[in-house]
């Protein structure tokens, strides 16, 4: 299967590459130079969240770019950003972009239309935030820093974790399947930083005045097709604790 993965150097689009064994698609890449190629898969990762760029051109360009490719099948990781603050997250939720918060929500849902429009057999996953080997640095991982750590979040700011390795393998069977459609790709709740401190009685930490809350997801699509993800936050924290943080130390 040839595979071609963009924003592979970090994160989820690093993992998948390396999982897959993909050709990559970077920002310094030359979209011509794929142009004369066809691929089973392409799966989008790279965004743009750069100060000072317009995120909404700077994301949707690359992904049309993207989409001008020969693919059989079109992944695109998609963000539960897209949902306005206060809904319920549901895949069939009618979203306004007037509702949307910020540029970069606004670029995901204008590239998802892309993608539905453009793609062949589209997949379009929207996940909560994510945990693997080649995450950049984030609150959950200044929390277990060696040092100190002042963080400008509230101890009570909720988040919804999911794991890299799920994602991989929610996507192989996607793609081994035909599966296409949306999909939300996270766990069953969300947990507060401060029972993440209390749970590891971690100590050295000054926590921030501002509060933030993951919205509310409906992950009853995706844990009706893949059980995986019939977890909560916190057992995948402790997963990725014990399994990848702890491992890449010794």
């Amino acid at each position: 299967m040839k595979v071609l993965v963009s924003g592979a150097r970090s994160g989820l689009g690093k993992y998948l590459k390396e999982l897959l064994k993909s050709d990559e698609y970077n920002r310094d890449c030359v979209i011509d130079d794929f142009k004369f190629k066809k691929y089973d898969v392409i799966i989008h990762c790279a965004h743009d969240l750069i100060a000072g760029v317009d995120l909404i051109a700077s994301n949707t360009e690359l992904t049309r770019k993207l989409l001008s490719v020969d693919h059989e099948c079109f992944v695109y990781i998609s963000s539960i950003d897209v949902y306005p603050p206060k809904s319920i997250g549901s895949e069939d939720l009618d979203i306004n972009y007037l509702d949307l918060k910020n540029d970069y929500s606004i670029s995901k849902l204008m590239s998802e239309s892309l993608v539905r429009l453009y793609g062949n057999h589209p997949l379009i996953l929207r996940p909560s935030a994510m945990l693997g080997k080649d995450i950049r640095e984030n609150s959950l991982l200044k929390m277990f820093s060696k040092e100190s750590t002042t963080l400008t979040l509230s101890s009570q700011s909720y988040f919804n974790y999911v794991l890299h390795e799920d994602i991989g393998d929610f996507i192989g069977y996607c793609i081994t399947n035909k599966i296409e459609g949306i999909y939300n790709v996270a766990s069953q709740d969300s947990v507060a930083l401060i029972e993440i401190k209390n749970e590891y009685d971690l100590h050295d930490i000054v926590f921030g005045k501002y509060f933030y809350e993951t919205t509310s997801i409906d992950s009853s699509k995706i844990i009706a097709e893949y059980p995986i993800f019939k977890k909560d936050s916190m057992q995948v924290i402790k997963y990725f604790i014990n399994n990848i943080m702890l491992r890449d130390d010794e």
